[in-house]
């Protein structure tokens, strides 16, 4: 992705780069990235998470933004809060025998708890809404997802505020953002 905004920022290589640097233009797309995971839930993932005897709650992976869906060993499991484990059981977070629920409150960021406590091992599987982190590798969406985040970073390097700052250039790029995000809302909607 890029390499396809080198033309417009006047650079036939990232070493040629003028106003920005490649380290703002990564960091511009991984915003992007994230803030446009977070608004359509547009990157799903799958995840497992081995469980452990005694254990409430397991760290989710890195790119994870929010839980669509767990399972025991293919059982699903049913999504609840704190609060209606704590009106279900007093001492749910002490409460042992096979899991039947999971939730994501109360507990640390990035974690998902499980109720009953496990009192033997299996794998939770997990559907998740993330991001992807690694540019690199490309991130696996539709090429309309591509051009908004190109967009986006196109207006946030004229943006910026250098020698090279442009606002009439980032002010179109918004546009066409604006037209593509119309078009993402419809087909993915809003993340919930």
């Amino acid at each position: 992705m890029t390499t396809n905004l080198l033309p417009m920022f006047h650079a036939s290589a990232l070493t040629d780069l003028v106003w920005w640097s490649n380290g703002q233009i990564g960091h511009w797309f991984a915003d992007w990235i994230k803030r446009h995971a977070q608004e359509h839930g547009v990157f799903v993932s799958r995840g497992t998470i081995p469980l452990v005897i005694s254990t409430a709650t397991y760290s989710l992976p890195a790119t994870h933004l929010d839980t669509i869906h767990a399972a025991l060993d293919g059982i699903p499991l049913v999504a609840c809060s704190t609060a209606e484990l704590d009106g279900l059981d007093d001492s749910y977070s002490s409460t042992t025998g096979t899991p039947t629920r999971w939730y994501v409150d109360r507990i640390n960021q990035n974690k998902i708890g499980v109720y009953p406590v496990p009192i033997a091992t299996g794998t939770l599987e997990v559907i998740y809404h993330g991001f992807p982190c690694d540019l690199t590798s490309g991130i696996g969406a539709p090429p309309a997802i591509g051009e908004y985040l190109e967009l986006a970073v196109l207006a946030e390097a004229y943006d910026a505020e250098s020698d090279g700052q442009m606002t009439e250039i980032a002010i179109a790029a918004r546009e066409m953002m604006r037209l593509i995000d119309g078009v993402v809302t419809t087909y993915y909607g809003r993340s919930q």
